[in-house]
């Protein structure tokens, strides 16, 4: 069991980012001692946290503010300032009382980005995260995922209950979050007979973090996969069509373009129905990889 303050760590490489940026690498973090060592976003999360056993491990927060502001280039010009101001304060790391458990708490546009983490003995990974109250500022060409799809789904981008991700959403206080998160681990223990692995300082919260990351950025690509395919498939229709065009005979021609017109009437006619298949197949957990193994 742990007790009293643990003091935090002088400033040292621990890892890479707690779930990277979507579209780029995963970006360095490190143990925070600078200039924003004495800034917490959120701290009446912090303190609600640690008035439930929680001990403050340290912190841990991105060394390169120059690729702060590359990532905040995907976003509106309006707000990139604020970006990377709020992304440059480190994240804390609290550890639970009986060493069950991770939580990060961070900023994630003008709400606290909580995330309560636990690793256990089977290789699997248990998350419960703050639900978002509302739609946060989304990347160029990410609005209308926001605006005409499931808000929470978006928030379950990475879950992968068969890959052995196992993320899953809780409204409420840090009480009613850790509750749900410690009901979540005692059913898994009666599942599976699986049992949390010790979570104690910073550098496994790191190591952690890393290796969501990593997944994370799995994730994307194979939805920016299947995206390429689709736009292959569409570019590859298009000059089978110009080549035809260019080599058949004229009646020929004008039958295919009676046909291209009556599958663009199919598809704009059943263009609810496409979306609604896309949007499926995005939230399908069963498509995602699975989580690696941890080291």
């Amino acid at each position: 069991m742990m007790s009293g303050r643990r003091p935090e760590p002088a400033a040292h490489a621990v890892g890479t980012s707690y779930d990277a940026p979507m579209g780029t690498p995963p970006e360095t973090f490190v143990g925070e001692g600078g200039e924003n060592a004495d800034r917490i976003e959120f701290p009446d999360v912090v303190a609600a946290f640690e008035a439930l056993g929680f001990v403050r491990v340290g912190r841990i927060g991105q060394a390169d503010r120059g690729r702060l502001w590359r990532e905040a280039a995907a976003y509106p010009k309006a707000v990139r300032t604020d970006y990377v101001t709020h992304r440059a304060v480190p994240a804390v790391v609290l550890a639970a009382a009986d060493q069950s458990a991770f939580v990060v708490v961070s900023w994630w546009w003008d709400m606290p980005d909580v995330r309560i983490r636990t690793a256990m003995t089977d290789g699997s990974v248990l998350e419960t995260l703050r639900t978002w109250e509302r739609a946060p500022v989304p990347m160029r060409g990410y609005g209308r995922l926001y605006r005409d799809g499931d808000l929470h789904q978006e928030q379950l981008m990475t879950n992968a209950p068969e890959g052995g991700r196992k993320v899953s959403l809780a409204e409420g206080s840090p009480a009613d979050l850790w509750s749900q998160h410690r009901e979540r681990i005692s059913q898994l223990r009666r599942d599976t007979g699986a049992q949390p692995v010790v979570h104690a300082d910073v550098s496994a919260a790191a190591a952690l973090s890393n290796r969501l990351a990593q997944h994370q950025v799995a994730c994307h690509r194979a939805q920016v996969s299947r995206g390429r395919w689709i736009l292959a498939a569409i570019l590859g229709f298009g000059a089978a069509f110009i080549v035809a065009a260019l080599v058949l005979p004229p009646t020929v021609d004008l039958l295919l373009l009676i046909l291209v017109i009556i599958a663009l009437v199919a598809v704009i006619g059943l263009r609810g129905r496409i979306r609604a298949g896309s949007f499926r197949r995005r939230y399908d957990a069963g498509r995602r990889p699975p989580l690696a193994p941890g080291s």
